[in-house]
């Protein structure tokens, strides 16, 4: 869960790496939902987490916004990573 205060209404990305599934809220809402599952199968992926599986693109109203990550396990356990990126007039306030 982040508080991001943004200095004006804006939609900022969040980039994202996560395993198994990810599940981005911005003000309560769903935004993105994305898939990067252990697979041995075409394609393979490894469960590796990095920044290059996910972009949520969020909708963000001036001032304080909510944005939670909900993450899932399907094998091997999870994890999540994130970067906002400058230049957005965002900035983070808070983290539980």
């Amino acid at each position: 869960r982040l508080v991001l205060r943004a200095e004006r209404d804006t939609v900022a990305p969040l980039v994202l790496g996560f395993s198994d599934i990810a599940t981005v809220h911005a003000n309560g809402r769903p935004i993105m939902r994305g898939h990067a599952r252990y697979t041995q199968d075409l394609p393979r992926q490894e469960g590796v987490i990095g920044l290059h599986q996910g972009v949520a693109w969020l909708p963000l109203r001036r001032g304080d916004n909510e944005v939670l990550v909900q993450v899932s396990d399907d094998f091997g356990g999870w994890g999540v990573m994130g970067r906002l990126p400058g230049g957005y007039g965002v900035e983070l306030v808070s983290t539980p």
